[in-house]
């Protein structure tokens, strides 16, 4: 079983409230049987999906418990073609808002990390690591999210997401012409962000959305659910 479906597992098992801290690393490292890096990146992933956040000298702190719900329900197998369809209906109607509004406030640091998260991106996509592609994929929207002005869209949308797992699944069936696309028109959204063109950002974005769900259409068969 992969780490962090373990700490999946032990998070769930505490029965934590949101805002409740987790148990140390060398704690979670004990009782999962793994070590402290392995905990540690495990975390870091939780946290980038927002079911954890951490707090600078004193840990992690459960974030939000519909998405561990979510998680786990993924990790279970709970997630069939349909309700992925709809979960990316639902964000389809709130992203390409969130983002355009984002775009107006986005400082030149940020625009400069997210050039640097493009190239990891397409090196991730050319060399075929599936999994470190869908996570810069969220890294990529968490900075431009980072400048929402309402933040209650971003907990929608952390609160609306499909499974990391499933993502990656798809996009290791589909083909390299397919992912090479979705990156094409990250870097056309990345070039609007920097013009703050609210039209183009828009359309790019429903382009992504459109075609991952076409992807998971396509593939869903092949989606062990």
């Amino acid at each position: 079983m992969p780490v962090v479906d373990r700490v999946l597992e032990r998070i769930e098992a505490l029965s934590l409230e949101e805002g409740e801290r987790l148990p140390s690393e060398r704690s979670l490292a004990e009782s999962c049987g793994v070590s402290r890096t392995s905990i540690r990146n495990a975390l870091k992933d939780l946290q980038s999906r927002r079911i954890l956040k951490v707090k600078q000298g004193s840990g992690y702190f459960m974030a939000s418990k519909f998405a561990l719900e979510q998680a786990v329900a993924g990790r279970n197998d709970h997630w069939d073609a349909r309700r992925i369809h709809d979960t990316m209906e639902a964000r389809r109607h709130v992203e390409p808002h969130v983002i355009a509004i984002s775009a107006n406030e986005i400082t030149e640091d940020s625009i400069g990390q997210l050039e640097a998260c493009l190239v990891a991106l397409g090196e991730a996509t050319v060399g075929h690591n599936i999994s470190a592609a869908v996570q810069l994929h969220r890294t990529f929207l968490k900075i431009i999210h980072n400048h929402c002005p309402n933040r209650e869209f971003i907990r929608i949308l952390s609160e609306v997401r499909i499974p990391h797992n499933y993502t990656v699944k798809v996009l290791e069936a589909a083909q390299d012409h397919e992912r090479s696309a979705i990156f094409s028109d990250h870097v056309n959204l990345f070039q609007h962000i920097k013009h703050h063109d609210t039209k183009q950002i828009k359309e790019a974005c429903l382009r992504i959305n459109r075609q991952a769900m076409e992807l998971f259409d396509k593939y869903a068969e092949t989606i062990d659910f």
